[in-house]
């Protein structure tokens, strides 16, 4: 008799650890996520716009149309803040070499400098580099919310990831490498521009 209520206790037992071990995963999984304890599956190592923003935000009256050269290709943009700092000169240097450092993908890219009134001077070697375009914003520099920082924009005008170039210059070569391995996984995927 006792053999039987020792099977019964141990079969509850086996029930019971075998119940625990689809629920407590499912309730522990829910728990995570509602009170947001992982990040998912982000990996992009830029700050995500969303929504994005429209080149117009910046530049009035710009899109990117056929008629004004900015379609067809991906853009690092760097909106030139007001006073040139150690990161905005580090970015002078910086941006040509990210261009370049693309590779085989380096010709659907091209480097957006947008300046808005009383913005810092763009250095002459970049407004005659070929890679490399100009555009004014009537917004001064210190109303352009994402001045002295770096972002990518697709070929619709949709400028999508934003990232703060540091004033260190080895943390500054970091950033740019942050800023091409995004721009390298969206050219992989991207069947435009």
């Amino acid at each position: 008799m006792r053999s039987g209520e020792t099977r019964r206790r141990s079969a509850r037992w086996v029930l019971l650890a075998m119940l625990a071990s689809v629920v407590l995963p499912l309730w522990l999984g829910q728990v995570a996520y509602e009170r947001g304890w992982f990040a998912g599956g982000q990996t992009n190592k830029g700050k995500l716009l969303t929504p994005p923003l429209a080149l117009t935000t910046w530049v009035p009256g710009e899109a990117a149309s056929t008629s004004s050269g900015l379609a067809s290709r991906w853009w690092i943009i760097y909106v030139v803040p007001a006073d040139c700092d150690a990161a905005c000169r580090n970015s002078w240097e910086a941006l040509p070499r990210m261009q370049a450092g693309l590779g085989r993908y380096r010709d659907r890219v091209g480097v957006l400098l947008i300046s808005g009134a009383g913005s810092a001077a763009v250095p002459d070697a970049l407004r005659r580099d070929p890679q490399v375009r100009v555009m004014h914003s009537e917004l001064a520099a210190a109303d352009l919310a994402a001045s002295g920082r770096w972002h990518i924009m697709d070929p619709m005008g949709w400028i999508m990831l934003r990232y703060v170039p540091p004033a260190d210059p080895h943390a500054a070569v970091l950033a740019a490498q942050d800023l091409l391995d995004d721009l390298q996984k969206l050219l992989k995927v991207s069947r435009i521009g």
